[in-house]
């Protein structure tokens, strides 16, 4: 922004229209001086000097794509597609200002004409109190009041309040919810003494009500939600035995409602249960870092089991850092423990936990891309289960080493080895398989195991091998649950996870309207069982965009590209491998759409992420992330630069995966249209004919999009150099 003054830039514009005569008509003096409005103004807004609006306009165009600190700072997804207008704020705050003067001429037009204890007239009086919270919030949101009167939403719901007690009774849900939003606003407010009164009301009618109706159920699912925002109050203000109290009452109510054959809806139970867990690891996490803290306080809490409950319920909610600082000080713990020398059964039992611990901080670590610290848990972990004293009936044991080898074979197969991934599944499956046809169950395990063998092949792209591992892995999964008759009424993440891996396959195929027909089903359940915020849904999001971007849909794929990458980046951090790979879809879709520039440093920050997270020498993510570097500097005129990229990801590609790898074909198709642009006929036929040998023995039909591209390239050399000769 110019800091000048208007004042001085409107002398300067004037005195160079007076010293320049020649260039500027009388015309544009008169324009200079003129105060105009333009398309995205309000009604409501004045008028604006010319000049200032044209200083306006020549900072947009003159504003780079980019900020130039991305490699250095965690850009929003609105750093990378659509940057913040000051004009749109304006705007929404202009449409905030208009609703209220609405609602209010609404609110005195039904006073005068059905009176104001009319049933109408509440709800216009509550939509007034909630149109001020929202503006408060966001005012506040911006900058902190420094007002010491009560917010206009406190006071309109005071008014609503008194008004509810005289026409809907004391005890009625409406009294509930405003009493309850009183306590909301006194806790934004931080007015602990009021936010606490308000809460304390709420929950004492609640009981009441409680006892007097049949719906115990509704009830006592409100009154843990009262008790964890009391929690919270007392937890915001450092009282962490109040704050813990209050959470662990919430928490014995959920169990309670658990155990009770009468609870409506599980799933939302479950993710009650694990909001009150994460709540009372709050309490645990914050006075263990207080100054007061004493080592002893937490003994009995810590022996319980309770890490283990606040740490899966970390794990639950996507939260995956967090979730490994829980897991991280229960294997402080057992480590400890061990120390003290147990013998017996209880060092059997000890050992088994930590192979538990063990396993999940693996998995974790492989889900926030820390591959080398994930393989470490792992085997750490399988030198435990091998060390325990054998037995041949011991199939615990048995089970467990063979889990944490798929375990340790998912880490290979997500850092590129895929061939010694596939080793250790095909180790597994047999123990597997074994042992759960001699107990007559069907295995969860075995699932798993199958479906990460599924996800080799498709890497590999043997496309039929990997559809048979996925059905399959997707038929156990259907019998170890067998109150899931249909799973798409009654979704469970394991079988979600296979029908997206279908999903997969039909997008790599080209079957582009059955991948997407899957994976949009495959969100809908997710987010029946998920936050929306949650990162399994970002790799749907992730997924639903590539076949966007396949069928040419750049806004749609863009959209879901957004949603993915702000998902990622707000749970995993800037500096991870998904993070990267969003980045990179990114970058292709601004590719494909021709905006080289913005695509090449998106590009660039992607392959940096990648290069520090991965092996380099054995990943062909970052060799994906080459070719279309490569792919960016070609289309800005670089053909030497763009060369020396694709070299380098031949190099990677053919150390990796082999000559007979799509992989390899996606790189000789971006050479043969380089060598082509050079008019190197010969050599670019060359090329293509090997993409298409290629395709041709991983299987793939002739109206699959790349193969009909090859067809395609094949025809324009024959063209092209028809015309050169």
């Amino acid at each position: 922004i110019d800091p000048r003054s208007q004042k001085e830039t409107e002398d300067e514009e004037s005195s160079k229209s007076t010293t320049t005569p020649n260039e500027k008509s009388d015309m544009d003096n008169l324009l200079a001086q003129m105060n105009v409005v333009h398309c995205e103004m309000e009604e409501s807004d004045e008028a604006i000097p010319f000049v200032e609006m044209v200083q306006v306009e020549r900072e947009r165009s003159s504003k780079p794509p980019l900020a130039s600190s991305w490699s250095t700072s965690s850009p929003s997804v609105s750093n990378i597609v659509s940057p913040s207008s000051k004009d749109t704020r304006k705007k929404q705050h202009s449409t905030k200002n208009k609703e209220l003067l609405a609602i209010t001429k609404k609110l005195q037009h039904q006073t005068k004409t059905v009176g104001i204890n009319h049933p109408t007239t509440l709800d216009t009086l509550s939509s007034l109190a909630k149109c001020y919270q929202q503006k408060e919030k966001e005012n506040k949101n911006k900058k902190p009041s420094s007002s010491v009167s009560t917010p206009k939403s406190i006071q309109c719901y005071k008014e609503l309040l008194h008004l509810q007690h005289l026409v809907f009774g004391p005890k009625s849900s409406q009294v509930i919810s405003t009493l309850d939003t009183l306590g909301d606003l006194y806790f934004f407010e931080r007015d602990v003494p009021n936010s606490i009164l308000y809460y304390t009301q709420t929950l004492d009618i609640v009981q009441r009500r409680a006892h007097e109706e049949e719906e115990e159920h509704h009830h006592q699912q409100r009154c843990s939600e009262i008790w964890n925002k009391m929690g919270k109050v007392y937890l915001q203000e450092n009282k962490f035995d109040m704050a813990m109290e209050h959470f662990q009452h919430a928490l014995q109510l959920q169990q309670q409602q658990q155990q009770s054959s009468s609870a409506q809806n599980p799933k939302t139970l479950e993710k009650d249960i694990c909001a009150t867990l994460v709540n009372i690891g709050a309490v645990y996490y914050k006075e263990r870092n207080s100054l007061n803290h004493s080592k002893h306080t937490y003994h009995d809490f810590t022996q319980s089991g309770m890490l283990l409950q606040i740490a899966n319920a970390h794990e639950v909610r996507g939260e995956y850092i967090m979730s490994m600082k829980f897991y991280e000080e229960m294997l402080q713990l057992l480590d400890n423990n061990s120390r003290n020398k147990r013998k017996g059964k209880n060092k059997k039992k000890s050992e088994e936990e930590l192979v538990y611990v063990l396993n999940c901080l693996g998995s974790l670590s492989r889900k926030t891309g820390r591959y080398v610290e994930a393989l470490d848990f792992h085997n750490r972990a399988l030198k435990t289960l091998l060390s325990l004293p054998s037995s041949k009936d011991d199939d615990v044991t048995s089970i467990a080493i063979a889990e944490t080898r798929v375990y340790i074979g998912t880490v290979k197969c997500q850092m590129g080895y895929f061939q010694e991934a596939l080793q250790l599944y095909e180790k597994a499956l047999p123990i597997q398989t074994s042992l759960s046809r001699k107990k007559n169950v069907t295995t969860p395990n075995v699932a798993n195991t199958l479906l990460q063998m599924g996800i080799v092949y498709l890497q590999l792209c043997q496309y039929d091998q990997a559809l048979k591992f996925f059905h399959d892995a997707q038929q156990q999964q259907q019998q170890s649950l067998p109150q899931q008759k249909t799973p798409q009424n009654n979704p469970h993440l394991d079988t979600l996870e296979s029908a997206l891996q279908i999903g997969r396959v039909h997008l790599e195929r080209g079957s582009y309207p059955r991948a997407l027909k899957e994976f949009t089903n495959v969100l809908d359940s997710q987010t029946q069982i998920l936050d929306r915020h949650h990162p399994i849904i970002a790799t749907t999001l992730h997924f639903i965009g590539q076949t966007h971007v396949k069928n040419n849909e750049f806004g749609l794929a863009m959209k879901n590209y957004e949603e993915c990458f702000e998902i990622r980046r707000k749970v995993l951090g800037y500096e991870n491998p998904d993070v990267a790979s969003a980045l990179h879809s990114i970058g292709e879709a601004h590719l494909q759409n021709k905006r080289y520039e913005r695509a090449l440093r998106i590009l660039q920050d992607s392959l940096r992420i990648r290069s520090e997270a991965l092996d380099d020498e054995h990943s062909l993510d970052v060799a994906q992330t080459i070719i279309s570097i490569g792919v960016a500097h070609e289309n800005l005129g670089k053909t030497k630069e763009a060369m020396e990229y694709f070299q380098e990801a031949l190099a990677l590609v053919e150390n990796k995966v082999g000559c007979h790898h799509p992989m390899m074909a996606h790189v000789d198709y971006s050479i043969g249209n380089l060598l082509l642009r050079q008019c190197s006929f010969e050599e670019a036929q060359e090329k293509f004919e090997k993409c298409q040998h290629i395709y041709r023995l991983v299987g793939l039909e002739e109206n699959h999009p790349d193969v009909v591209n090859i067809h395609n390239s094949m025809e324009r050399v024959k063209r092209e150099e028809e015309l050169c000769v």
